[in-house]
């Protein structure tokens, strides 16, 4: 943990970092009353990093080597997009917006310092630098009701900057001055599980460690929000992305789902969905648990959508499209 982070932790009433396995931390509070979801509240979205991309050609650099189109990232408009590897799968995926001087990309803090490494042999043939900057700037999750701000809109303060990504949702990237201070005078935070549930509700998907080169970035959603182009040339694994999509070989989808089971059987991220005849026919990409089951993000086989009964670990689990 940074000094900046422990200070912000440490300060602030009721608060701690908790980490399930080998997952990256989340945050937390500790109280007895819910959060008013109609009201506006604030989260340290502390399992997200920062890898900040410096240089004239960072955008060019990048272009050769995500699913997005890089000439649309403006100083207003944010993108989704995705590293994927030589066979077309989702090494890491991010949210990305320039500030004219760097390219910043939101991802699980978990992947950045191998994505780096990965990385580096190719930045140097374009002048570009590859920084983790999760200890400079940090990554806040705010709600405010009844906004209404363009989906990736860009807004930029004197301390901060905020990304849109929901009618009422947005993140705020700022340094841990700045985000100390906001958390420390808003009248509500909540646990970061809660604003990785609304992610899941929205249809956002995020992958780390523990599935990184596992999914298509079709199954992830990212043509929906506009962070898979089709359009914008050569990317490392586009020939099988494209072939995915061209030639109708890709039989899977990504819904949201309720899931429960009699017996608690255990399920987390990458965890594969078989039915009574055929294993492997859907898989868990991002889930939260409660007492009584998970809402989850996971990839089906279209022929197995209307089931809903299906094997988790050898374990019957119901299954309810939503």
């Amino acid at each position: 943990m940074s000094k900046a982070l422990e200070h912000i932790i440490s300060s602030l009433n009721n608060a701690h970092l908790y980490s399930i396995d080998d997952k990256p931390p989340l945050f937390a509070i500790d109280s007895d009353s819910p959060v008013d979801l109609n009201k506006s509240f604030k989260t340290l979205c502390a399992s997200k990093g920062v890898l900040t991309i410096t240089g004239e050609q960072r955008l060019k650099f990048l272009q050769g080597q995500v699913t997005c189109d890089t000439s649309k990232i403006t100083l207003e408009k944010a993108s989704f997009g995705a590293f994927c590897s030589l066979k077309g799968r989702v090494i890491a995926n991010f949210l990305a917006f320039d500030d004219d001087q760097s390219t910043h990309l939101i991802m699980s803090q978990d992947l950045i310092d191998d994505l780096i490494a990965h990385l580096t042999k190719y930045a140097v043939f374009s002048r570009v630098t590859l920084t983790n900057a999760s200890n400079e700037l940090f990554v806040l999750g705010s709600n405010t009701p009844s906004a209404s701000s363009e989906s990736l809109s860009v807004t930029n303060t004197t301390d901060s900057t905020q990304l849109s990504i929901s009618n009422d949702r947005c993140l705020i990237i700022t340094s841990a001055v700045n985000a100390f201070k906001q958390l420390k005078t808003e009248e509500q935070l909540t646990n970061e599980q809660c604003w990785n549930e609304l992610d899941i509700r929205d249809h956002i998907s995020w992958i780390s460690k523990e599935t990184s080169d596992v999914f298509l970035p079709q199954l992830l959603g990212l043509e929906e929000k506009e962070g898979l182009s089709f359009n914008k040339g050569c990317y490392t694994g586009q020939e099988i992305i494209a072939r995915m999509k061209y030639r109708g070989q890709l039989k899977r989808q990504l819904f949201l789902v309720e899931l429960s089971s009699k017996d608690k059987t255990e399920v987390s991220e990458g965890t594969k969905i078989d039915s009574e005849n055929k294993k492997n026919i859907g898989q868990i990409v991002n889930i939260q648990s409660y007492s009584d089951g998970h809402i989850a993000l996971i990839t089906l086989e279209n022929d197995y959508i209307s089931n809903t009964v299906f094997l988790v670990n050898g374990s019957k689990v119901e299954l309810v499209i939503k």
